[in-house]
């Protein structure tokens, strides 16, 4: 198979050229060729064409070898150049080499040229290779410098090597402070490791190098670490290895993205989706799940302990509803509303333990879940709650009297599904409400709206 070259021939004489050209198509070669044999041919080939190799004649008459060897460096550095020459002394071999030439051959050896032409193309080769890997890992290199991530780099045993600036940024620490560390600096606190937000973390970025370099496979994973500070946040983070030539790990590139940002919207977004935005109190999602929980305690003892569990304590829903709430939204604005809901909830806060749910579900409407309590102790937080919000309310223009009305229904006496406790709940509310409001009432067999209209139609 024909191999092609372009070649670039400087000499005045033809027949030099029609030699060179013959032993090359001889020795397998196609080669395209031109030839030049004055400075401004020799400058117009350099600029519009590309040559795999120059084969100049030393001395012709309209310029010499050596200004053409600085003509051709100027326009291409990297193109290799014979010389050939009938004879040169030993300073001419010397000035010429200096200059650029790859070779001299002389014109009674030319048996040494393809051998050289081989030679320099195979060295091109290398040398372009070599600077297109050297372009690379110069842009690699940049890019790493540059990332918004943390990057370091270590040997198989972790021990760290290179750290770009945003791991300085990132981590707090300075790059002479982590050489010859490992990234077991990075470890979040004992206490952190096991969870976070309820959520199974990985703790040690170390010990998952360890598993990269005995798996041999790459890892790629969320990651809680700390700063230097001691603050901890989470990465998302990646290891790769980087093997020899036997497959033997030897370094180990990690990269980090930090995620704080993004897991405070996380758990922003969660807590939206949990809790009323007014308030901060649980929203009907979080107490149905709750509440559903409570329930399911409840359910192994079966029908002999439904009057509480096997302590003897019980679990309570109070349904709480302000009275004339709507008056002071359609009077003073949604604006002092919004106030008032807020000093509700925290008064309904303050008479509950932490191991209760306060929740607001509607405009005005509340419930809260109370769970593990005496019978009588229902009644207690109940007064408490009623007695703290028939305080008045100011909110620095307005004094505003508050009352509520209750329904308490007993978990699991009064039902065993959240539709029906709810329900019973709300019957129980009306009437307190029938009752004057400003009170409670514990629902009881025999309660049912149709009885609180059918004794208003009477009453008018």
């Amino acid at each position: 198979m024909e191999k092609n070259i372009r070649i670039l021939i400087i000499d005045n004489s033809t027949s030099n050229t029609n030699v060179l050209v013959r032993r090359l198509t001889n020795e397998g070669y196609a080669p395209r060729f031109e030839r030049v044999d004055i400075l401004s041919k020799l400058s117009q080939q350099l600029q519009h064409n590309t040559w795999d190799i120059i084969i100049a004649e030393h001395s012709i008459p309209r310029f010499s070898s050596m200004e053409a060897i600085k003509l051709i460096k100027a326009k291409d550095p990297d193109t290799p150049i014979i010389i050939i020459s009938d004879s040169m002394n030993e300073n001419e071999v010397v000035d010429t080499m200096r200059a650029g030439a790859s070779d001299i051959i002389l014109r009674a050896n030319m048996s040494r040229l393809i051998p050289v032409i081989e030679r320099e193309l195979r060295e091109t080769q290398i040398r372009s290779e070599k600077r297109i890997a050297e372009e690379q890992v110069l842009v690699l290199s940049q890019a790493i410098e540059q990332s918004r991530n943390l990057v370091f780099i270590s040997d198989s045993s972790g021990v760290i090597t290179y750290v770009n600036p945003s791991f300085c940024d990132i981590t707090g620490y300075t790059a002479e402070e982590v050489y010859e560390q490992t990234a077991m600096l990075l470890n979040a606190s004992d206490e952190s490791v096991g969870s976070w937000n309820n959520k199974k973390i990985c703790c040690s970025w170390h010990d998952q190098q360890l598993k990269v370099v005995f798996s041999r496979e790459n890892w790629r994973g969320e990651i809680y670490v700390k700063r230097k500070t001691g603050e901890e946040f989470w990465v998302l983070g990646s290891i790769s290895s980087i093997k020899n030539s036997n497959g033997d790990v030897v370094n180990l590139v990690n990269v980090g993205e930090d995620l704080s940002e993004l897991k405070e919207k996380e758990v922003e977004l969660e807590h939206l989706a949990f809790y009323d935005p007014v308030t901060g109190l649980a929203n009907r999602r979080l107490l149905d799940d709750r509440l559903q929980r409570q329930m399911n305690m409840f359910q192994p003892y079966g029908r002999a302990k439904r009057l509480g569990d096997s302590r003897g304590k019980i679990s309570a829903l109070l349904c709480i509803d302000l009275d004339k709430f709507k008056k002071v939204n359609d009077t003073l604005g949604h604006g002092v509303g919004d106030i008032l809901l807020k000093w509700v909830a925290e008064i309904i806060e303050s008479c509950i333990r932490d191991t209760d749910t306060a929740a607001r579900t509607g405009g005005d409407e509340f419930h809260v879940l109370i769970t593990e309590l005496e019978c009588e102790d229902v009644n207690i937080i109940a007064e408490k709650i009623l007695t703290g919000l028939n305080k008045p309310f100011h909110d620095g223009k307005n004094h505003i009297n508050v009352t509520a009305s209750m329904g308490i229904v007993l978990i699991p006496r009064d039902g065993n599904d959240i539709k029906e406790l709810k329900r019973k709940g709300d019957v129980a509310l009306y009437y307190a409400k029938d009752n004057g409001r400003n009170n409670f009432q514990h629902y009881k067999d025999g309660m049912s709206l149709e009885k609180i209209e059918q004794k208003n139609t009477k009453a008018g």
